[in-house]
């Protein structure tokens, strides 16, 4: 199990290092544009070295100068892209040095079913829970808000779910994918059931005032009914929007009697 951990360590590593050493042959500084009798014109504003001392100069770009624009554009996306990498890798150290390979299987037989099932690859940090990052590629890099055990979220308020659940000594996973008669979806945390042994889901909804996010909210609900999962048995909703916050102690009673725990 460590070894994995430490493999997907290595491949980002690898990718940071990948893009620093990029970074090292991109431009640096900045563009702005300036109005004159001619038009906009572009210039780049930029440090040389001039003897020992580095100088601020800014030098007008012309249409051959392309490149340097699209060099300091990219830098600009290596450098997000080189953040989320780092925010990760800081997370899976943390999960490696509290790892304890001897006590994991003790952990997993104090663990009651139907719970063990949830369980994953990486380090113990709770006698109910054992911390996995999502498993879900895409867009990696929106994965920034850490929880108390190392785990990392798209949001705040699913890192506060995530905190909430820990409290209350439920495991989860937080998007674990799931497949359907071949579709797949990544729920925001797939849980069991207390008494029916049932994978059940969680689905946070956060913008519910935006009709943009609105049309993505209703697209995922028609997902689960459309494969049959029931709203408040197979999954539970939950809802924030601008001016309605989330509010812990209604959602850990609405996430407790979802789950059939007293």
């Amino acid at each position: 199990m460590i070894e994995f951990v430490k493999q997907m360590r290595d491949e980002l590593q690898r990718k940071i290092n990948d893009i620093e050493t990029t970074l090292k042959r991109l431009p640096t500084g900045s563009l702005f544009v300036q109005e004159s009798k001619e038009g906009f014109r572009l210039y780049w504003d930029h440090k040389v070295k001039q003897g020992k001392e580095w100088v601020r100069i800014q030098t007008r770009l012309h249409d051959c100068d392309y490149s340097i624009a699209k060099g300091i554009q990219k830098r600009l996306i290596l450098t997000m892209q080189l953040k989320a990498l780092k925010v990760n890798l800081r997370g899976i150290d943390r999960l490696i040095r509290r790892y304890q390979e001897d006590r994991e299987s003790i952990l997993i037989q104090k663990l009651a079913e139907p719970y063990r099932s949830l369980l994953g690859i990486q380090g113990e940090n709770h006698v109910a829970h054992l911390a996995v990052q999502s498993e879900n590629s895409m867009f990696r890099e929106g994965l920034v808000h850490e929880n108390s055990v190392g785990e990392l979220f798209r949001s705040k308020a699913e890192m506060n779910i995530s905190e909430l659940l820990l409290q209350m000594k439920v495991p989860y996973r937080y998007e674990k994918k799931l497949v359907i008669d071949g579709k797949h979806k990544y729920p925001d945390f797939t849980l069991k059931h207390a008494e029916t042994d049932r994978y059940v889901y969680i689905e946070y909804f956060g913008m519910t005032d935006e009709e943009e996010y609105q049309n993505r909210m209703f697209q995922t609900i028609n997902w689960y009914l459309d494969h049959q999962l029931i709203p408040g048995r197979d999954v539970l909703f939950l809802y924030e929007n601008s001016k309605c916050g989330m509010k812990m102690p209604i959602i850990s009673r609405q996430i407790r009697d979802f789950l059939g725990l007293s």
